[in-house]
């Protein structure tokens, strides 16, 4: 009974990790909630990485992280060294959730996103050592970030 009083209109939210756009605001929020009167911020790099972890336990986890942030983090900027490193290394079978959704390239160009962000994320956004880290030449990897729509 309860179920049909509160399904009277259907509501479908994709999960977090198809709406990368939303984690920026998202974690911005949950710092400010979180933080009391200190003014937390992200690093580029530490968003970066943020952007590119599947968030398997969608808004709960990343509400939760930036909780625990705010109550760890000795410093009002919160960069890539203060992230667990699960989130700066996912396991794999987190990147593989989309097959039989979307067309190979489709897979591909969004496992690439997720490499190039990790790579910028752990070279604190430096694009010349991310392209080295990734044995790529920097002209590559900045056509790629174009192509794929990363700035």
């Amino acid at each position: 009974d309860l179920f049909y009083r509160l399904n009277v209109v259907p509501i479908h939210l994709p999960p977090l990790r198809e709406r990368t756009e939303d984690i920026p605001l998202l974690a911005q929020h949950f710092l400010k909630k979180h933080g009391g009167s200190r003014n937390l911020r992200l690093t580029p790099a530490a968003l970066e990485a943020l952007i590119s972890y599947p968030w398997p336990g969608n808004v709960r986890e990343l509400e939760h992280l930036m909780e625990r942030l705010s109550l760890t983090s000795r410093r009002d900027m919160i960069d890539c060294t203060d992230l667990p490193e699960e989130v700066l290394c996912p396991p794999d079978t987190e990147r593989f959730t989309e097959i039989g959704k979307k067309s190979l390239d489709e897979i591909i160009d969004e496992l690439t996103r997720r490499v190039i962000r990790a790579a910028l994320a752990r070279t604190g956004g430096n694009k010349t050592k991310a392209a080295e880290l990734l044995k790529t030449p920097p002209s590559t990897l900045r056509s790629r970030m174009e192509k794929l729509g990363l700035s």
